[in-house]
């Protein structure tokens, strides 16, 4: 029986919707291949944070926009960046315990949470969302998990 964090108890409407979510896809028809489904951890956002802060363009557009989604702005206090890195290895941990309920499905075991960051990786329409360089980079990283998936 899987247990909510009590670090993230905000988090408590996350752990539901991950396993409908998986729930659902664990039932979709049966096809000559079995349904794997690879979960990926949540980015860094503290670390997406600091790099578009030390990036001038960067952080010239994170002034400007308001922030990130996650709500850390341009003058996030260490006490936020702390906040939010706590509620994001919160929430990757439920990934992590409802994907280990379901057998057809691989959680990247932190890939996503833990890969390099760069300014470059965001899209400069925005900064929050993935560059094509970003893209690769992330595809790279969990193309060597989803080997996991798919050949072991």
């Amino acid at each position: 029986m899987r247990t909510t964090s009590a670090a993230a108890p905000h988090s408590q409407p996350f752990a539901p919707a991950s396993e409908r979510g998986l729930t659902v896809l664990s039932k979709l028809p049966p096809t000559k291949i079995p349904t794997k489904i690879l979960v990926l951890s949540i980015e860094n956002l503290t670390e997406h944070w600091r790099v578009l802060r030390a990036d001038p363009t960067a952080a010239k557009a994170l002034k400007g926009y308001g922030g990130l989604d996650c709500s850390l702005g341009y003058a996030a206090t260490p006490k936020q960046l702390s906040q939010v890195r706590s509620r994001t290895l919160a929430l990757n941990r439920i990934l992590a315990e409802v994907c280990s309920e379901h057998p057809l499905c691989l959680y990247d075991g932190g890939t996503y949470f833990r890969l390099p960051l760069k300014a470059r990786y965001f899209s400069p329409a925005d900064y929050q969302h993935l560059s094509l360089a970003g893209q690769r980079a992330l595809a790279g990283a969990e193309w060597k998990v989803a080997l996991t998936i798919l050949y072991y």
